[in-house]
């Protein structure tokens, strides 16, 4: 039974390469078809600073009175884990001396002579170019691979990727648990081993690191086997198993590497997407039992489509034909997970989905999540900035009748259509002499002082005049609120206590105010 040769790394240079290179003139004296990775001229007689994998190139001056020791020395440079020799001729020695073929062949060195005429840096110059240009092939195919391979992890999670790399590495492919359930299989030989080896453990041991290894079959053949054990996810954990007649080079165990780590991440997924639903589940079970860590947990959950402040933007999409909707939330979906952004939707009816964005978001920017052709079809109304915890139904449906009321693949505000009597020129007319006495006055005090009058009670207005849900929309503590209201009270002259005066400011704010 032979071990099948391994194979060579990109830096590895075959002799019969640099017998190629008819430019060179070298001439074979003993070959053994092997391969060396660095070339070093040496005339010393002790081999004691050659590398494994090296190619010694000499002209034996060293051994001009004593040709006999050229045996040893060849021994010598074989034990040091030199692979071959050039021996330069014509200089010291006209021919090849016989004692160095002899040890040469009795070490397993190549042997070649290098005449004259041919200077060692002229081979040196000649095998760095080419490792230069292997590994410059090797690099970009490396790279080729590992996009292949990140791209087949992303599209097509764990049983793409390894198709990938059994294709690319011509290898069997095999990734099973520790329990032995095979998550993924080539042709079947790796399966089997995969599983023989897991069998064969001790009861709650798994493999203690990645190997690699030659491995003789039942038949009697010997392949090359390299298994891999993947990061655990408490006493779970996944063994990769890759077999093939050949033995791997050391930019295919570059990719290898690669693919364990794409591996790992596709595997802790489910404990990600586990984790989520478990949320869910204590969620829905809180509600069902009236249990007060209810919300907190929907306060969770719901944070991830609130802004800073803990504000929404709803928006309703309202289609006419049901069968537009979909494809439009589709879309909506697309975008937002380009920024890596999850979808908080839910459908009211069949021609109806209400959609939240992050309070922070402008009507602009919700425009611009549903835009294109796909929206000529939809019907379209974006709520205000509200608080979470404050959104309501009868907030979704004002929303509801705005959309439906609007104009196909258009837009509106949903309380531009439930309040457009404020837009009407008479009633704004008789607004604005109020708002230049109220809003009109709180900016020109801000303009002078440097405060925030105007804004803080537009918001205050906005929030329901309610001094925790606007001291949280303004980013202030509520004592620093209140402070504000008095200012504001006596700068307009007026009680925003008053119910009439709230209502009031209220109508100035939505008809005049800039939101």
């Amino acid at each position: 039974m032979t071990r099948p040769a391994a194979p060579v790394a990109a830096t590895d240079i075959a002799f019969s390469w640099l017998y190629d290179q008819k430019s060179l003139g070298l001439v074979p004296v003993h070959s053994q078809q092997g391969s060396f990775e660095y070339v070093q001229v040496s005339e010393m007689a002790e081999p004691e600073f050659i590398t494994a994998g090296t190619l010694v190139l000499t002209l034996g001056l060293s051994f001009e009175d004593d040709v006999a020791g050229l045996k040893a020395y060849a021994s010598k440079l074989a034990a040091a884990g030199a692979t071959g020799i050039g021996f330069g001729i014509g200089v010291e020695f006209d021919d090849v001396p016989a004692p160095l073929i002899k040890g040469a062949k009795a070490a397993g060195l190549e042997v070649f002579a290098v005449p004259r005429a041919v200077s060692f840096q002229s081979i040196v110059h000649a095998v760095h170019a080419e490792q230069n240009r292997r590994l410059q092939q090797d690099y970009r195919a490396l790279t080729r691979q590992q996009d292949q391979l990140n791209r087949a992890a992303i599209d097509g999670g764990i049983a793409q990727l390894l198709d990938v790399l059994a294709k690319d590495l011509r290898a069997d492919v095999a990734l099973a648990d520790n329990d032995g359930r095979v998550v993924y299989q080539g042709e079947g030989l790796a399966k089997r081993l995969i599983i023989t080896d897991l069998s064969q453990l001790p009861a709650g041991k798994g493999p203690s690191a990645s190997s690699a290894r030659w491995r003789a079959l039942d038949d009697g053949d010997l392949v090359c086997e390299m298994t891999h054990v993947l990061g655990s996810q408490g006493e779970r954990y996944h063994v990769l198993k890759l077999v093939r007649e050949q033995g791997f080079s050391r930019s295919e165990l570059s990719a290898i590497t690669h693919c364990m780590g794409l591996a790992d991440i596709v595997l802790q997924r489910p404990r990600t997407l586990r984790k989520a639903r478990s949320e869910l589940n204590s969620l829905a079970l809180a509600l069902l039992l009236g249990i007060e860590g209810g919300q907190r947990t929907l306060s969770q959950l719901i944070s991830n489509a609130t802004d800073a402040y803990g504000r929404v933007r709803p928006a309703v999409l309202y289609a006419d034909d049901p069968e537009a909707l979909a494809p439009a939330l589709r879309v909506v979906d697309e975008r937002l997970e380009q920024q890596s952004r999850a979808l908080f939707s839910v459908p009211l009816d069949d021609n109806t989905v209400v959609v939240l964005f992050r309070g922070n978001r402008t009507h602009t920017n919700v425009r611009s999540y549903c835009s294109g052709p796909t929206f000529q079809r939809i019907r379209l109304a974006i709520g205000e900035p509200t608080l979470w915890s404050k959104l309501s139904m009868a907030d979704i449906d004002l929303l509801r009748t705005a959309a439906q009321s609007a104009e196909l693949g258009r837009s509106v505000a949903g309380e531009d259509v439930a309040l457009q009597w404020l837009h009407n020129d008479t009633v704004r007319k008789l607004l604005t002499a109020r708002a230049d006495q109220t809003l009109g006055a709180l900016r020109e005090y801000d303009r002078i002082n440097a405060t925030e009058l105007a804004r803080t009670a537009e918001v205050y207005a906005r929030s329901g005049f309610q001094l925790s849900d606007a001291a949280d929309v303004l980013g202030v503590h509520r004592h620093t609120l209140r402070s504000r209201i008095d200012r504001i009270n006596k700068v307009c002259g007026i009680d925003l206590s008053s119910p009439a005066t709230q209502a009031e400011l209220l109508i100035i704010t939505l008809a005049l105010g800039e939101g």
